[in-house]
């Protein structure tokens, strides 16, 4: 059982051995079956299943953890700012892409996977409205989509994440 197995991990409590976020998420994805050196999108995944796991069973507080866990490593994706310029550059493939979801978009605008690509695009260039606009028709027309409902919540962690560093 992923729960029992868990408890080894801080999950942000105090103990006499509390381990950092970085071993709290390779001890998550042990435990999900993710190797420490998987891609970077692997180990988001397998965070993000943990955290619908944990909403799934009413764990919250674990959740609330595990959500930090996932928005921490997601900022290794990010580089500080230069995948946010690479999107918005239309002479970068992320940039490319964009524009040709926010096509696909125009062409299917109740299509799920379009909204959610444009709408995450739209969160690495700092586009935080227009970004909820589009993953809002996403879990509407896809309410068990996880990757919009997690993406649509997003902005609200980080903020909060921001909130609690300062």
């Amino acid at each position: 059982d992923v729960d029992d197995d868990f408890g080894a991990m801080s999950l942000g409590t105090s103990s006499k051995h509390e381990s950092t976020e970085e071993e709290d998420t390779r001890a998550l994805c042990q435990q999900r079956g993710v190797a420490a050196n998987a891609p970077l999108s692997r180990i988001l995944q397998a965070i993000d299943e943990e955290l619908k796991y944990l909403k799934e069973t009413g764990q919250s507080a674990k959740a609330d953890y595990v959500q930090t866990l996932y928005i921490l490593k997601s900022k290794q994706a990010t580089q500080d700012g230069k995948v946010a310029q690479a999107a918005s550059n239309e002479e970068t493939p992320l940039g490319q892409a964009y524009l040709k979801y926010m096509d696909a978009v125009s062409l299917s605008q109740n299509n799920a996977v379009y909204n959610v690509h444009a709408g995450r695009l739209l969160l690495l260039q700092g586009k935080v409205n227009e970004a909820l606009e589009r993953l809002e028709v996403a879990v509407g027309v896809k309410p068990t989509m996880t990757i919009a409902r997690f993406y649509l919540d997003w902005p609200l962690q980080v903020s909060l994440l921001v909130l609690v560093q300062v």
